[in-house]
């Protein structure tokens, strides 16, 4: 789908709401990205509370905000709306890797790591 929305998605958004939306063309591949980023956050976050991992989540989500904040700041006051689409796309970069990698000894990392063996999937 990534594939499809990069190749084709100004072209499906001038279809979809005409010429006037040509700009948001290049918005729509870094936002898809970021939602593939967000949807398998979805499922570490899922594996973390199986684990009772609450505490850890609350004080991800606020190092995550205490980051995320000044960074939306300073790249929406300097690249406007696509700043606003690198800020989403770097805070879902950053809550799917590194803000999870101290949980539990590296566990989700050992995971990222193991999806990525095709030998995962024999």
């Amino acid at each position: 789908m990534l594939l499809i929305v990069t190749l084709y998605g100004e072209n499906i958004i001038i279809t979809l709401y005409g010429q006037d939306y040509t700009q948001s063309g290049s918005l729509i591949t870094l936002l898809s990205l970021a939602t593939c980023f967000s949807s398998m956050g979805t499922v570490a976050y899922r594996y973390m509370v199986k684990e009772g991992g609450f505490n850890y989540l609350l004080k991800k989500i606020l190092c995550l905000m205490a980051i995320s904040v000044p960074l939306s700041w300073v790249l929406i006051t300097s690249f406007g709306l696509i700043g606003a689409a690198w800020s989403v796309l770097i805070t879902e970069i950053l809550s799917l890797t590194v803000m999870n990698y101290f949980f539990k000894h590296g566990v989700i990392h050992k995971i990222h790591v193991s999806s990525l063996n095709y030998k995962t999937y024999k």
